[in-house]
């Protein structure tokens, strides 16, 4: 396909216009989980030593409500948002200069974004022939960072502890026997000192040549060059029992993308009679290189925020590399990419439309004959109330069916996934005899996957567009069914095989997703003061794992929810991609009777260290004990409807639009449940269902989540992800033109808007939109909140 993409450009009038757009509001967490009070929290806390054998009792009358650590470290965030621009422009030529600013503080206390942008744009006939433009765009930002799991680390936080004794030391979870993965979330904060500064400037030029009548000849040249500097210090300090540093250190991290595309195009536009054709021949090339530059040092003073260098360091302790400690992966990744690029655009009596295109994309991420991929495509359409044969029915305002079939090659797959990678390091030294020699040593890093292929979208679409009632009534319809062939995703392999990389990236198979999509809209002026028009969108999606190059072999995956060494999802042929695996939960064992009486036909005891309290696993092997055979795909990550409801009124100055959005059928994986390593805390709704004796509960667990069996990938973490929300409300009003043209202002509007200020949903975590790479989609880990943005605004022209 081709993604045309316009810009503000100034009006060639003769003209000078200024516009102001801005606005100033808040930022505020929804929807958070209620989480145990301190109270409960020491309730459930001696419950669980019960059950650990511990000495440890804290006395629930002690602590009161405690500390609610989400008002602790959450705030209503400050955001204000500016642009000016200047367009105009004279007979042959125009131009556009804007700049703006954003300043926003983050719901997370300490977390805040500068932004600062100049834009530039111009365009000039210079000849009846010959046309030029260009474009830039700089940008330069500043952020207070968060730190890393914090998210985590205040969902955990139990609320018996508090920010600070009464002697002003931190709280301390070793005060209280709490364990070493516990964290004082405040001290966190307080000790954070991570800082970005990032650039970017992206800059574009044109020209087109008009000649012979009928051609046009287009030549582009654009680049992008991103810089992120990234400084994190951790100083000196004692905080809490696990929170201390002994010796400060600071690392610099310095990651840049440069990237270029020149692209050369042909066209022929000309009508014969009834026929019009367009016919366009095309060349681009691009270039992509991403550097990163890491170093660390120790012993840095922390004088102040200008001595934070890498050179002051005293600790004896540094290092400066240029390679990803998450891929062991040496710098620069560089790529190019070759294309050339044909298209035919036919258009007979206005009523039966024909686009056809070809490409043939190369690229320097494949190898051999491997490296070159050719797309072709076909698209059609008949304008049905054209034909003589329509024009005395009443039905229908105009009707168009359509239809395409086309491919489309991914190039979004990893640079150099098929080179060697290798690791070094202290534990690969090796000492030869008695000399007392240390030599440094390398070992393999990662398996190499087959080479890599293209991974090609093929994709089939039928549809019907029509309008009814003089164009107020609109309605689509299409389905589609799209084949991704050879489609690319890490795939874990066994830690036995004693690899850096625990994973390999191949071409895994077929990946098939169709549906059906619907639109429909009715826009109408019932006087000559009030108008209003409502849309309305629904989309029902299968996603299907068709094939596997692997064969039978099921590929795992989801490693960010994986307890007990067992990976949360997997992909297997007739089931969707990436679905959550793990064991079915079918009720809760309520006594030790219990517990001896499930066994299979052989009377061999399912889950002999089992306790009361503890989840009933499903046997899909009918086979004790249970086992890792005995896991099953539990739930589905992927949205099986989506749907959407936009409105807009106005009457007379006053406008008002409403915008609504849903997901169904689809599930997160609450990993935050069972990531449990100590004594985290537990959610309010655990709390009041948790099984705490015979006859409790046959859905929650005891407080031993983290113990016995109970915290393995399991159906009990997979919960409802759909929802339904208010995405935007926005009201406003333009001032009369007759009163604003007194003072040399063309269009004033102010406005209130609230963006997601209202979400529905049974999901217990934060939010259930949770994203993710193919395979590890839906796990929640350490997720953003969902916030809602109340603003003020202007819109201004003069």
């Amino acid at each position: 396909g081709v993604i045309l993409i316009t810009t503000t450009k100034g009006k060639r009038n003769g003209r000078n216009t200024v516009n102001y757009t801005g606005y100033v509001g808040y930022q505020a967490a929804t929807n958070q989980p209620a989480m145990a009070n301190a109270n409960q929290y020491a309730t459930m806390f001696n419950e669980l030593q019960v059950y650990n054998n511990g000495t440890s009792v804290l006395d629930p009358n002690q602590f009161g409500t405690g500390t609610p650590w989400f008002d602790q470290t959450l705030r209503n965030a400050f955001i204000t948002n500016h642009q000016v621009s200047v367009g105009g422009g004279g007979e042959k030529s125009n131009y556009n200069l804007s700049v703006g600013y954003l300043d926003q503080q983050g719901i997370l206390k300490t977390n805040d974004y500068t932004r600062y942008t100049a834009k530039l744009q111009s365009d000039v006939i210079i000849s009846n022939y010959v046309k030029a433009g260009f474009t830039a765009i700089g940008t330069y930002s500043i952020s207070n960072d968060q730190p890393t799991g914090i998210w985590q680390q205040i969902y955990t936080a139990p609320p018996v502890l508090p920010v600070k004794f009464a002697d002003g030391s931190y709280g301390n979870p070793g005060y209280y026997g709490l364990g070493t993965t516990i964290a004082n979330p405040q001290a966190t904060l307080d000790y954070n000192n991570s800082k970005s500064n990032n650039y970017s400037f992206i800059g574009s030029g044109y020209v087109d040549i008009s000649f012979a009548k009928h051609f046009t000849f287009h030549t582009s040249l654009g680049g992008t060059y991103l810089e992120n500097q990234q400084r994190i210090y951790i100083p000196v300090y004692s905080a809490t029992s696990t929170q201390q540093n002994a010796i400060s250190s600071l690392s610099v991290n310095r990651l840049e993308t440069r990237n270029w595309i020149v692209e050369n195009t042909l066209t022929y536009a000309n009508t014969f009679k009834d026929l019009r054709l367009t016919v366009l021949l095309g060349q681009n090339a691009q270039y992509y290189s991403y550097n990163e530059l890491h170093g660390t040092a120790a012993g840095v003073p922390n004088d102040n925020t200008g001595n934070w260098y890498l050179g002051l360091g005293t600790g004896g302790v540094g290092s400066i590399n240029d390679v990803d400690h998450n891929y062991n992966q040496a710098y620069p990744l560089m790529s190019t990419i070759a294309s050339y690029f044909g298209r035919i655009n036919l258009a007979f009596k206005d009523r039966y439309l024909l686009n056809a295109t070809i490409r043939a994309d190369g690229s320097s991420k494949f190898f051999g004959s491997d490296r070159w991929g050719y797309f072709p495509s076909v698209g059609g359409a008949w304008i049905v109330t054209k034909e003589s044969f329509m024009e005395d029915q009443k039905i229908f305002s105009s009707l168009k069916l359509k239809g395409s079939w086309g491919k489309v090659g991914n190039v979004s797959s990893p640079t150099f996934a098929g080179t060697q990678q290798s690791v070094s390091g202290g534990a690969y030294s090796v000492i030869y005899g008695n000399s007392g020699i240390v030599s440094p040593g390398v070992s393999v890093a990662s398996i190499l996957p087959p080479p890599l292929q293209w991974e090609v979208g093929t994709g089939t679409d039928v549809g019907m567009e029509a309008t009814f009632f003089d164009n107020r009534l609109n309605v689509e319809v299409d389905y589609y069914n799209k084949l991704t062939q050879r489609f690319i995703m890490d795939v874990y392999i066994a830690g036995s095989a004693g690899l850096s990389n625990p994973y390999i990236t191949p071409n895994v198979g077929d990946l098939q997703n169709r549906g059906w999509e619907f639109t429909v809209g009715w826009k109408d002026k019932s006087s000559k003061d009030f108008g209003y028009s409502i849309n309305a969108n629904f989309a029902i999606n299968d996603n299907e794992f068709i094939k596997n190059s692997a064969g039978s072999q099921k590929l795992y995956n989801g490693g960010s929810g994986s307890t007990g060494g067992q990976l949360a999802t997997v992909s297997t042929v007739g089931a969707p991609i990436g679905a959550f695996y793990g064991y079915k939960v079918i009720g809760v064992f309520q006594d030790a009777a219990q517990i001896a009486g499930y066994t299979d036909k052989n009377n061999v005891p399912f889950q002999p260290t089992a306790q009361p309290g503890d989840f009933i696993y499903q046997s899909s092997t009918g086979v004790g004990p249970i086992s890792g055979n005995d896991r099953q795909i539990i739930g589905n990550p992927n949205p099986k409807y989506t749907y959407g409801l936009n409105t807009n009124f106005t009457y007379k100055a006053f406008d008002l639009s409403l915008d609504f959005q849903g997901v169904a059928k689809v599930d997160v994986f609450n990993a935050v449940k069972g990531l449990r390593y100590g004594n985290e805390n537990w959610t309010e709704d655990f709390y009041k269902n948790r099984w705490r004796g015979t006859g409790t509960s046959n859905k929650y667990p005891s407080v031993n989540i983290g113990g016995n069996q109970n915290y393995l990938p399991n159906s009990w973490f997979v919960e409802d992800g759909s929802y339904f929300r208010i995405r935007t409300v926005q009201v406003g009003y333009t001032l009369p033109e007759s009163i604003m043209s007194r003072y040399g202002i063309s269009r004033l509007r102010v406005y209130l808007s609230a963006e997601n200020p209202w979400t529905s949903f049974k999901y217990t975590g934060f939010t259930p939109e949770v994203g993710g790479s193919i395979g590890n989609v839906g796990i929640d880990v350490n997720v953003y909140p969902l916030t809602a943005i109340y603003t003020f605004g202007v819109n201004l022209s003069f």
